[in-house]
C-alpha cells in the first residue's frame, strides 16, 4: 500500500468516525444520502446558526474525503452482492448466514441465544448494523494464533465486536488479548481492541503480510502490532 493510498484509508475511517459523533452513520449510503446528511449537520452547526466554524470546516473536510473515496455510490461496498446467485438458488437461507461463505449451503441454525453461538453472534451484529451488506472478519487473538469470525458489519458495531469475540473466546478457554477487524478478502486491519484498552472509536491501522486472509500467518505480525500499540500509546502520553 502506497503512503497515498494509506492516507486515504485513514482519513474515510476518521470521516466515517466523525459523521458517527455528530449521530449520522453513513455506512451503506450513496452519496446522495451523505451529501443530505451533510447539509443537516451543516444547518445545525454553521457558525450563522450558532455553530463555529472549525466545526463546519470538519465536516466539510470529512464529508469531501466520503464523497471522493468510492468510485461507484455505496460507502463501504456491498459484499453480499458477491453471493446473489447462491442466495437465489437457497431462498430459505437468511441473508446474515452468508457471512464466510465458501461453499456448500451455510448451517444457520442458533442453539443458543449468547456469545457462545457463532450464528447468534452473526445475527445479532447483521441486525445491530441495521442489515450491512459489508463481510467483515474479527479477529481475535488469544497469544498464540487468531480466530476469526465472519460477519455482516459496520463500523458503529464495532464494540460489540470486541464484546463477542472477548466472550466468545472466553467460553472455549481463551483469554484475549487483541480484537481486530477487517472487510472481506483484505489485508488492511484495524485494531479495535488491544491489553485492555478499546480503540472502537479510533481504530489503530496495520497491515499483514499473510499468504491468506489471516494475519497469525505473518510471522511479523506480532511485532507489528507491538510496534502500533507502542505509538499509540506515545500519541496519548
Amino acid at each position: 500500500m502506497s503512503d497515498k493510498e494509506f492516507t486515504a484509508l485513514v482519513g474515510m475511517q476518521d470521516a466515517i468516525l466523525l459523521f458517527r459523533r455528530f449521530g449520522v452513520d453513513v455506512t451503506g449510503m450513496t452519496r446522495e444520502a451523505v451529501k443530505a446528511a451533510r447539509r443537516k449537520l451543516l444547518r445545525r452547526y454553521h457558525p450563522d446558526r450558532g455553530g463555529d466554524v472549525d466545526t463546519a470546516q470538519l465536516i466539510n473536510v470529512a464529508y469531501d474525503l466520503l464523497k471522493n473515496g468510492v468510485p461507484d455510490g455505496t460507502f463501504y461496498g456491498s459484499d453480499l452482492d458477491l453471493y446473489e446467485a447462491h442466495k437465489a438458488e437457497n431462498p430459505g437461507c437468511p441473508d446474515w448466514a452468508w457471512a464466510g461463505y465458501s461453499g456448500g449451503i451455510p448451517d444457520s441454525t442458533i442453539y443458543r441465544n449468547d456469545f457462545s453461538d457463532l450464528n447468534f453472534i452473526k445475527k445479532s451484529i447483521w441486525e445491530l448494523s441495521g442489515h450491512s451488506r459489508t463481510e467483515y472478519t474479527i479477529w481475535g487473538s488469544d497469544g498464540h494464533r487468531f480466530h476469526g469470525i465472519s460477519v455482516f458489519g459496520s463500523p458503529k458495531t464495532f464494540s460489540y465486536m470486541t464484546t463477542a469475540m472477548i466472550t466468545w473466546l472466553a467460553k472455549q478457554g481463551h483469554r484475549c488479548s487483541s480484537v481486530l477487524v477487517g472487510t472481506r478478502l483484505n489485508k488492511d486491519l484495524f485494531v479495535i481492541y488491544a491489553e485492555g484498552q478499546y480503540h472502537t472509536d479510533r481504530p489503530l491501522y496495520i497491515v499483514h503480510s499473510s499468504f491468506n486472509s489471516n494475519p497469525g500467518n505473518d510471522p511479523s505480525f506480532a511485532s507489528k502490532l507491538a510496534e502500533v500499540l507502542e505509538a499509540s500509546k506515545c500519541a496519548r502520553g
